[in-house]
């Protein structure tokens, strides 16, 4: 029995129970830790080569703070600039824009002035925490428009000086769906890749327990039974893992509302999608964090019916919001008994 634990969003602890180990790598890429493993068969020499190149290639085209950089290069150019895009910018961008349009906006990667204001870009844990003013927050929010920049017979343009992307997210979830590939092209059937934790591939795992977004690290609020599927990729955003605390105790998350300027203050302490494309389920939890909640009318409010939507779309998907507000409430497309065990019973279970 292959049972996966993940016991936190940004820093995992995976535990395949019964299986012979392999080989795992570690690497660091897109400034945060990357964990590769398989189980029975070993990692070859030239599989490890495909890999480490295949984020290199990624980390240079797509990390914001890399010198000449896709990204690097667009924050720093004039407008009316374009660049050509390579097949992996084609295909992210094409993510992008599905992204942003079944959000209606809250994924947006235009937040990156933003998302720098409030010092998550790199984020760099104090003790002691001043927030931006809200005269910086509006100056910044202004600067949001995700018309800013068009994609033009394969070149991406800049439309506006001020605009500024950050793809990071996006591409995390987009880079284990292709280290996935690679794995399953070179012949492993068992393990899983790890990109700063958040986001997942899953060669084959019967069991995923869930980290509590309220509760230690270690603490599992739900076991979801995954019956040995293959290559199934994992995301969970949360508001509990990246975020600042002021000297009045206020909580600053590391998601940014890009319509107010704000950090999520939605009570929707985490959601996780699985079986979705790495890189669109990256983008929908962390809009799902930003989506507002009333515990008084489960079904009639922003998040339930964001997650229906994603339930249409994707019907073989497994959709979990946990909410900790005054209620503690679970929303989810699955069945109880059947597909996941409840672990925290403080939580209410409600079926979308």
């Amino acid at each position: 029995s292959k049972i996966l634990s993940l016991i936190l969003v940004f820093t995992l602890c995976f535990s395949f129970l019964g299986c012979k180990k392999g080989s795992a790598i570690d690497l660091f890429y897109f400034g945060t830790n990357i964990h590769v493993e398989t189980y029975n068969t070993n990692i070859s020499s030239s599989t490890e080569d495909k890999i480490k190149n295949l984020f290199l290639t990624l980390e240079n085209e797509f990390d914001v703070n890399k010198n000449d950089s896709l990204t690097y290069n667009f924050n720093s150019a004039n407008d009316k600039e374009s660049f050509v895009l390579s097949n992996y910018a084609k295909d992210i961008f094409e993510k992008v824009n599905f992204a942003h349009s079944f959000t209606d906006g809250y994924f947006n990667p235009t937040v990156y002035p933003l998302v720098k204001l409030y010092g998550f870009a790199p984020y760099k844990y104090t003790l002691t925490y001043t927030p931006p003013t809200l005269n910086e927050i509006n100056k910044n929010l202004s600067f949001v428009d995700f018309n800013a920049f068009t994609i033009e017979n394969g070149n991406l343009v800049k439309n506006t000086n001020f605009v500024k992307l950050d793809l990071g997210g996006i591409v995390k979830g987009y880079s284990v769906d292709k280290i996935a590939k690679i794995l399953i092209d070179d012949g492993h059937t068992d393990g899983y890749i790890s990109v700063g934790g958040s986001s997942l591939n899953l060669l084959s795992v019967n069991d995923l327990l869930i980290r509590h977004p309220r509760k230690t690290v270690g603490n599992g609020i739900i076991k979801v039974k995954l019956n040995n599927q293959k290559n199934l990729s994992v995301s969970t955003s949360g508001d509990y893992e990246k975020y600042y605390t002021d000297e009045l105790g206020n909580k600053y998350c590391h998601i940014i509302n890009p319509k107010t300027g704000l950090p999520a203050t939605t009570n929707v302490s985490s959601v996780t999608l699985l079986g979705i494309d790495g890189a669109i389920s990256d983008a929908l939890t962390t809009a799902g964090c930003l989506m507002e909640f009333d515990e008084n009318n489960i079904t009639n409010n922003q998040l339930y019916n964001y997650l229906k939507k994603i339930q249409i779309e994707y019907p073989d998907c497994y959709i979990f919001a946990i909410y900790s507000g005054e209620r503690k409430i679970i929303l989810t497309n699955k069945n109880q008994g059947e597909n996941f065990t409840l672990i925290d019973t403080e939580y209410t279970v409600y079926k979308i």
